[in-house]
């Protein structure tokens, strides 16, 4: 028995940050997103015999966080945003996703934040299966497959959603720049 809790005392360390920053990205809310991840190993824990090998151990418990989330939402009729906030520490704290200072006068530095402030927005306000497709694939980086794999679509209907995202958000972009706003 104590072996078994060591082996998943290494499955916890290994995902714990995607899995907290995923409920944080989608709840907005440092205790939601905790309770949500501890509920998320608790369940991995008691289902983990369930476990078919036929997929990635993170797809896994990825929709089994994915489906608590929901559970959240159901329970609190909320309405689902996403964060653009990274983990790129070991202590799994969430940082907003910066673009790197090059220096330079202040008052661009103020633009750019302004630019900032507004992508995220305009990411938030797209539809939630686009905005998802976005977050998973240019901000958290996974691969076609993967996102595949946890959001159970083809891998045509990710690239596709991707294209459309992206689309989408160019012509935001595009829309904004034609009223004078920032870009």
């Amino acid at each position: 028995m104590s072996g078994d809790v060591n082996a998943f005392e290494i499955i916890v360390k290994r995902y714990e940050k995607m899995i907290y920053n995923l409920a944080m990205a989608k709840t907005q809310n440092k205790e939601n997103a905790q309770d949500i991840s501890q509920e998320c190993f608790l369940r991995a824990y008691k289902m983990l015999r369930s476990y078919r090998t036929d997929s990635a151990f993170s797809t896994w418990i990825y929709r089994i966080c994915q489906n608590l989330i929901f559970d959240f939402y159901r329970k609190t009729k909320k309405i689902k945003t996403f964060s653009l906030s990274v983990s790129d520490s070991d202590d799994g704290e969430l940082k907003e996703q910066d673009i790197p200072d090059t220096g330079g006068d202040p008052s661009e530095q103020i633009i750019r934040e302004e630019k900032i402030k507004k992508i995220r927005e305009l990411v938030n306000s797209l539809p939630d299966d686009l905005r998802e497709i976005i977050i998973l694939r240019d901000f958290q980086n996974l691969s076609y497959d993967n996102i595949a794999e946890i959001l159970e679509l083809e891998i045509g209907t990710v690239k596709s959603r991707l294209n459309r995202a992206r689309e989408k958000l160019k012509n935001y972009i595009i829309k904004n720049n034609a009223n004078g706003e920032l870009f």
